[in-house]
């Protein structure tokens, strides 16, 4: 018999099919416009980080377009399978021999931070939280994938370098200059909980964040233990001089916080995402209107 195709899921609040199929073709048609100017800014990037320089400009221009086409097939076919089938594809493209195996990881990985600048610009509107809704489990999903097949074909296992899957699922996006936003999507443990507040704070840490956006949309179930975590993590960006809102608080993370103690009177919550990234832009705003008025 064969195997049930599951779609990918979106996160967030039920849509319809017809508005997800919608939002799906926003992106696609975002991404087939975004293919040929993200090319020269990819190829510099991975000279970079110790690529590509010794390809010839035909050489480089085909693997952009191997991992574009990938990557875009991907978003269109929505399939879990086809992912899987696809990131086996792009190492296979990038792990031949005399090629640093890592490469294939490092390529998508890089794209996908080029991706991002432009996505929240293009979407940035009441359609953002959608467009990501949509975005980012698909994206994250083909990042693990790849970094999957790429430790099965090159070391033969995935146990000893989980960590470097679970990092690459952790994006912290910086919506403007000095605006970060974390979506955590998914089942949350005590030990992912670690993970995300690390990243969190790394990342306010490098880009002088003033707000840090944690939206919890696509959270699954939050035990206490969990949810303490968070409130914690909160308090760490506030002593790193930035403030948090939290978005997308469903009932049942608002009754388990209140359990252990939190008076949600206290901390930055927000309906949604996007009232969560326009409150953030307020106050640096407010912020830097403040300092400039003192000076």
């Amino acid at each position: 018999m064969a195997k049930e195709m599951k779609p990918l899921e979106t996160y967030g609040r039920r849509r319809e099919p017809l508005a997800v199929k919608e939002l799906q073709n926003d992106l696609i048609g975002f991404l087939k416009d975004m293919r040929s100017g993200l090319r020269e800014p990819w190829a510099k990037k991975m000279i970079s980080f110790g690529f590509q320089s010794a390809k010839s400009p035909e050489v480089v221009n085909a693997d952009y377009d191997t991992l574009y086409d990938a990557l875009l097939d991907c978003f269109e076919t929505g399939e879990y399978e086809k992912v899987e089938a696809r990131a086996g594809d792009i190492v296979t493209h990038f792990v031949p021999k005399k090629r640093d195996p890592e490469e294939s990881i490092v390529s998508v990985v890089a794209l996908r931070d080029l991706i991002e600048g432009p996505l929240l610009e293009r979407f940035a509107n009441a359609k953002l939280q959608a467009i990501l809704s949509v975005y980012l489990p698909v994206m994250n999903n083909i990042i693990s994938s790849i970094a999957v097949e790429l430790l099965r074909t090159v070391h033969g296992h995935i146990d000893e370098e989980q960590q470097m899957i679970r990092e690459l699922s952790i994006p912290v996006l910086q919506i403007t200059p000095g605006l970060l936003m974390l979506p955590i999507i998914g089942l949350v443990d005590s030990f992912r909980v670690l993970q995300l507040t690390e990243a969190l704070l790394e990342a306010v840490s490098a880009n002088r964040a003033e707000v840090a956006v944690i939206d919890l949309t696509g959270m699954g179930v939050m035990d206490s233990q969990v949810a303490n975590h968070l409130i914690q993590t909160a308090e760490a960006v506030r002593l790193m001089g930035a403030k948090v809102f939290f978005t997308g608080l469903s009932s049942e993370t608002a009754q388990t916080l209140v359990q252990i103690g939190v008076d949600l009177s206290k901390i930055n919550v927000r309906g949604d995402l996007q009232d969560g990234i326009e409150a953030g832009a307020r106050e640096i705003r407010n912020k830097n209107g403040h300092l400039n008025e003192a000076a």
